[in-house]
C-alpha cells in the first residue's frame, strides 16, 4: 500500500506551500484536509492553496503560492525578481496563464505561453529571462527598465538569440533597442559615462574589463583606464584602499588612470570629456 506523505514533506519540496489537488493526488481526503485546516496545520494562502506550519512565507513560497492558484507560471516584475534582477514586485505577485483568474495579491496576465518562454528556477515555474524582460518592457519606467537589462547583460543572461525570439511573440521596441548594444555596466553612473562619451563622440571603451582588477573603463590601445567612483560603494576605508592599491599597480604597468567622481560625470561632463580625450590624445 502506498504511504500516505505528510504535509510537511510535500510542502518541503515547495517552500512552505502546498495546493489541495496536489494533496488529494498524494492520497489525502477531502475530509482530512478540512481537518488539517481546523486545527491550523494548514494556512489559506489562496482558494485551494495553504502554507503548511505556519502563515509567514518568503518571496519564493510567496510566488509559488500564485502559480498554484492560479495554474500558471510567475512573470513580469515577479520573474524578474526571481530572475535575480534588481526588480521589486512590491508584494504583488504576477503570473501568467490561460485563464485571467482574479486573487487578492496576485496580478494576473493572461497569454499562451510557448514552450521556449518558460522555465524553472529555485523550483518554481518563471518566464524565461527573454521572455521577462519583454514583459517588463511594457510596465516598468525607462531608468528601472535599464537597469534590469544591464544587469541581465551583466550576470550574462542576456541571449539575443533567445531575445529576437521572443520578441516574435511578444512585441517590444524598448527591449528590441538592446540588441547589438554589449555595453556592461553596474551602476547608473557607469551608464551616465557611457552617455557621455557617445554624446561628446569619444571612442567607445571596453567596459568591466579584468577580473582582479575589474576596471570599470579601458581603450586598449592608449593603455587608458577610467574608474567612476560612486560614493556609496567607495566610501568605506576598505573600499579607500583597495582604490588605491589598484591605481598604483595599474599605473606601474604602464596605464593613466583617471578617477571620475559622480560630480564629475553628471555636473562637469565638458571637463570630462575634455580630459579623457586628452587623455586618449596623449597616449595615441
Amino acid at each position: 500500500m502506498r504511504r500516505i506523505l505528510r504535509t510537511d514533506e510535500l510542502a518541503a519540496r515547495q517552500h512552505g506551500v502546498i495546493a489541495r489537488g496536489q494533496l488529494l493526488g498524494a492520497g489525502w481526503s477531502e475530509s482530512r484536509i478540512d481537518r488539517e485546516i481546523r486545527a491550523r496545520r494548514l494556512h489559506r494562502v489562496h482558494d485551494g492553496v495553504y502554507a503548511v506550519g505556519h502563515r509567514a512565507l518568503g518571496d519564493q513560497g510567496r510566488w509559488l503560492a500564485a502559480a498554484l492558484a492560479c495554474g500558471g507560471v510567475v512573470s513580469h516584475q515577479s520573474a524578474a525578481a526571481l530572475h535575480g534582477l534588481p526588480v521589486s514586485d512590491n508584494g504583488l505577485a504576477h503570473v501568467t496563464s490561460q485563464h485571467c483568474v482574479r486573487r487578492a495579491r496576485i496580478a494576473s496576465h493572461r497569454a499562451t505561453l510557448a514552450p521556449r518562454d518558460r522555465t524553472v528556477r529555485h523550483r518554481i515555474p518563471v518566464t524565461s529571462i527573454a521572455r521577462t524582460l519583454a514583459d517588463v518592457s511594457h510596465t516598468l519606467d525607462d531608468a528601472a527598465f535599464h537597469r534590469a537589462v544591464r544587469e541581465a547583460q551583466f550576470k550574462g543572461l542576456f541571449d539575443e538569440a533567445q531575445v529576437t525570439d521572443a520578441l516574435s511573440r511578444r512585441r517590444s521596441r524598448r527591449l528590441a533597442r538592446y540588441l547589438g548594444d554589449d555595453t556592461l555596466t553596474q551602476s547608473e553612473l557607469e551608464d551616465a559615462f557611457v552617455r557621455l562619451c557617445r554624446r561628446h563622440r569619444i571612442p567607445a571603451p571596453h567596459t568591466q574589463y579584468g577580473t582582479k582588477p575589474r576596471v570599470d573603463f579601458i581603450w586598449h590601445e592608449q593603455r587608458l583606464i577610467v574608474e567612476v567612483d560612486g560614493w556609496k560603494a567607495h566610501r568605506t576605508r576598505v573600499a579607500f584602499q583597495n582604490d588605491r592599491t589598484t591605481t598604483n599597480g595599474l599605473l606601474l604597468a604602464g596605464y593613466l588612470v583617471l578617477r571620475l567622481t559622480y560630480e564629475d560625470v553628471t555636473r562637469r561632463p565638458r571637463l570630462v570629456a575634455g580630459q579623457v580625450s586628452e587623455g586618449l590624445a596623449a597616449r595615441r
